[in-house]
């Protein structure tokens, strides 16, 4: 099968000259895709195996997903001068999508193979095409390529908001949880927030608080009200005349200095962290060390850093983790299964950040939203 394979490989450009195509300088057939099939179904979150095969002599071999490099494949030779590369693309949105892959040649240049058309559906009831492939001979006619979009549609926003106690007690506090799936930005009142959390909140009056939800395919809003229950008058402690205060003649009394309550959040100054990093360590540095300096007069209670892999329409979900303390300095070192738990296929994307520190009165603080980029080697 292998030998008839490389057969018609190696005939079809001959073949190509005969019928009069100029075929200098243009992308042959001795690099091609195998899997998925053109048109195949699949669905969102499921992992679609890739195989392609190229004659040439490479040093490696990327998938490309709407011309944007996804991930190296894994390659092996499998005798007659034939190079297979699989690997697995697991898609996060639904949409049409054009995949190719790239053959990177020993001598220098690429080739690619030709395009194939996925779509990815949300939910898919019929058979799945070519979870698990099988090479095919080549086709003696390349297909029909049609154009298309390639854009990926948007999901309307899904929002989740709650509080856990509508009505409290002056002097009271309760919690808001959120939780956003789908969405470019979310704020509670004006403020920029992960797309989950939750926040302790103690009003001192009845009060509404509202989560905007950014989405391209319409933004949406969302109220709550907490209603504070005042104290009635037969509640009030009773009213006590305070004992006359003797001063001696002699001395004049020094008032005390009266601290005013602390109600701003920790400082948070001097934020440290890599432009870019690489996501295989032939190239470089594949993990990000972030560092900030956090101060409070009430002590700090804890330092968050949220962050998030965004890589053209494809935007991970926001991920916290806790940051180490050594002295006013704070660190977290992120790893690439930490941009993983943000986005599967981090390679060739930003990570988007930023830090909330918390004192010890529990007042808040956060930081600008900052980025550095995840290159991808090609080495």
């Amino acid at each position: 099968m292998k030998t008839k394979l490389l057969i018609s490989v190696l005939i079809i450009p001959f073949l190509l000259a005969g019928c009069g195509l100029d075929t200098s300088g243009r992308l042959g057939p001795e690099t091609f895709i195998d899997a998925p099939e053109y048109d195949a179904l699949v669905t969102v979150d499921i992992p679609v195996a890739i195989m392609a095969h190229t004659t040439r002599v490479v040093t490696s071999m990327d998938l490309y997903v709407n011309n944007n490099a996804e991930k190296h494949l894994d390659i092996s030779s499998i005798g007659d001068g034939l190079t297979e590369a699989t690997g697995y693309w697991t898609p996060i949105a639904a949409g049409s999508y054009m995949l190719h892959v790239r053959a990177n040649l020993a001598g220098g240049g690429h080739e690619d193979s030709e395009k194939v058309r996925v779509t990815v559906l949300t939910t898919y009831s019929g058979e799945m095409k070519f979870l698990t492939p099988t090479p095919t001979a080549l086709p003696t006619e390349a297909p029909t390529v049609a154009v298309m979009s390639t854009e990926t549609p948007w999901l309307p926003a899904q929002i989740s908001f709650s509080v856990d106690r509508p009505n409290i007690n002056l002097g009271e506090c309760t919690l808001l949880h959120w939780k956003v799936i789908y969405a470019s930005g979310v704020y509670l009142n004006d403020e920029f927030v992960p797309q989950q959390g939750e926040r302790q909140i103690c009003p001192t009056k009845t009060s509404i608080y509202r989560l905007h939800v950014e989405n391209p395919s319409g933004n949406v809003d969302q109220e709550l009200m907490v209603n504070v229950i005042l104290p009635t008058a037969t509640q009030l402690p009773p009213t006590k005349t305070p004992k006359p205060t003797k001063v001696s003649p002699t001395k004049t009394p020094i008032p005390s200095a009266t601290i005013p309550p602390d109600t701003t959040g920790p400082n948070i100054k001097n934020l440290s962290f890599p432009s870019s990093i690489y996501d295989s360590a032939t190239c470089g540095p594949t993990e990000a060390q972030i560092r900030v300096n956090v101060s409070d007069p009430s002590g700090v209670s804890n330092v968050d850093i949220y962050y998030r892999v965004v890589k053209g329409n494809y935007i991970g979900k926001w991920v916290s983790l806790s940051m180490a303390k050594s002295g006013k300095l704070y660190q977290r070192t992120l790893y690439p299964k930490d941009f993983q738990n943000s986005l599967d296929s981090y390679s060739g994307g930003w990570v988007e950040f930023y830090i909330i520190a918390r004192d010890g009165r529990g007042n808040n603080s956060q930081s600008p939203t900052q980025k550095f980029e995840i290159k991808v080697c090609l080495i």
